[in-house]
């Protein structure tokens, strides 16, 4: 029989294995995320110039052992991975079409990391880090030395460019991880050239990485592409050149109708076009209807408008012609030093949430994404050619579903004020969808996710078994 000392001593034994144990997953899941991210560029390499020496005489020809002359990293925030087969017939041959015809698809490539916001997802995307290593823990927190809730690029001790006068700019000093272009810039002494492209500040920033020649972003106060003094001291010509045709005023007004000719497609693979629980605020001024008409509520170009344009396909078409411009004017690719060129979509992510997956607005934007991204690789293969380039989509950020005030955490749950709606979107659906619908209505039927613990859809004894979990309590507090 064993004394209690021993006794002692073995729990204490088991207690020192257990935590070597969860030490070496957390190290073993960081190399592993690390090793995926490498992979990644590796084999989108090795495929892409397969797809291309199987196919001679597209684009410019690539000499053997030659390092690519730009990496391209295109993120489509919220486009969801089944759009690939639910609208996979209607896409076009030169955009999602030819990189799913040319190149290499991962079904499995996902970073399960928390929480899935933009901030977070756009810079473990160029990290293959976790939250807990990037720093970026959400798109904006409480900061306890401030004292103040800032955003994952507020940076007080910058001013913008292109903005409104003595408006802060932004930064990624935040990001405590270098990127896959801080690498490069390190590794050749600054000879490559990194920028980052988005309507959102995040996610032209955080990709992009610390060392970056720029990230410009879209300005709804002003109407221009913007950036930091984080980067340089004045806007570079050819910016403020674009800036200076007014672009984005030319849609002012606009129709945004489906981009197919009938509306027969739409009905029959995102339902009834007009429903109540696409969410939509007063202060939009839309319909949740197509034809959207582009204003915003003003009478000219102006904040409102600006804002109403961020909803639209049409932002996406201003981010292509600025990627173009900046492909053109920075010389990307035009030597031997790889240059990096991040372009992330927001549209598809602001038109998500206010309409839902599965709705026609959401179906379109991504029929459009799939021609804007088909105009910019024709560009970028006639100046550079797809064969001296690596070619890199991404998804980030995919939402479920769009039920009625409910989107905490992205998980789908009906209350008793939502059920109508619920319902009515069941009764929009064809046979297809609406049996899906039924399926997940059975399992969510009066399950609760806020207020009295008792109706939450978990039963007890896993609630129970998560609170008392060693290993969840020292993940809450490693990660955040």
């Amino acid at each position: 029989m064993l004394s209690w000392p021993t006794l002692l001593s073995l729990q204490n034994y088991g207690w020192i294995l257990r935590r070597f144990r969860d030490h070496f997953r957390l190290k073993l899941t960081v190399v592993r995320a690390l090793f995926a991210a490498t992979l990644l560029v590796v084999c989108c390499a090795v495929f892409i110039s397969f797809g291309q020496s199987a196919r001679p005489g597209r684009g410019v020809a690539r000499a053997a052992n030659k390092r690519p002359r730009l990496v391209v990293l295109i993120v489509v925030d919220q486009f969801r991975y089944d759009y690939l087969t639910r609208f996979g017939d209607l896409f076009t041959s030169r955009g999602l079409g030819r990189l799913m015809r040319d190149g290499a698809s991962w079904a499995e490539a996902n970073y399960d990391h928390v929480p899935t916001y933009t901030a977070p997802g756009h810079a473990t995307l160029m990290t293959g880090a976790w939250p807990s290593e990037t720093g970026i823990i959400g798109n904006d927190w409480f900061d306890l030395d401030a004292e103040k809730k800032v955003t994952a690029v507020t940076d007080d001790g910058t001013m913008m460019l292109g903005g409104r006068p003595d408006q802060r700019g932004k930064s990624p000093r935040r990001l405590l991880c270098s990127t896959v272009g801080d690498e490069l810039r390190l590794a050749d002494n600054d000879r490559s050239k990194v920028i980052g492209i988005s309507d959102k500040d995040r996610s032209a920033i955080l990709p992009a990485g610390r060392h970056a020649n720029a990230a410009y972003w879209f300005s709804s106060d002003t109407g221009n592409m913007v950036s930091s003094t984080y980067y340089f001291n004045e806007m570079p010509r050819w910016v403020t050149s674009f800036n200076a045709s007014r672009m984005p005023d030319k849609w002012f007004g606009a129709h945004w109708d489906r981009l197919l000719p009938s509306e027969d497609e739409y009905l029959k693979r995102a339902g009834k076009d007009d429903v109540p629980w696409e969410n939509l605020d007063k202060s939009s001024k839309d319909t949740n209807a197509f034809p959207h008409i582009v204003t915003g509520g003003a009478t000219a170009p102006s904040r409102a408008f600006y804002r109403a344009l961020d909803y639209t396909p049409f932002s996406n078409d201003l981010l292509v012609a600025f990627a173009k411009e900046a492909i053109t004017n920075e010389q990307l690719g035009a030597d031997d030093d790889p240059d990096l060129l991040s372009v992330s979509f927001s549209a598809n992510d602001y038109i998500g949430h206010r309409f839902g997956p599965y709705s026609q607005e959401a179906m379109d934007i991504t029929l459009r994404v799939d021609r804007q991204i088909g105009s910019l690789l024709d560009f970028i293969d006639a100046r550079v050619g797809l064969a001296n380039t690596i070619d890199i989509l991404s998804i980030e950020e995919q939402y479920p579903f769009q039920t009625h005030k409910i989107k905490y955490e992205r998980v789908i749950a009906v209350t008793a004020e939502s059920k109508p709606a619920w319902e009515a979107w069941i009764a929009s659906q064809t046979d297809g969808n609406r049996e899906n619908a039924q399926r997940v209505n059975r399992r969510s039927s009066g399950r609760f996710l806020r207020g009295n613990p008792a109706r939450s859809p978990f039963p007890p004894s896993s609630r129970n078994r998560a609170r008392r979990s060693p290993r969840c309590r020292r993940s809450r507090r490693r990660d955040f």
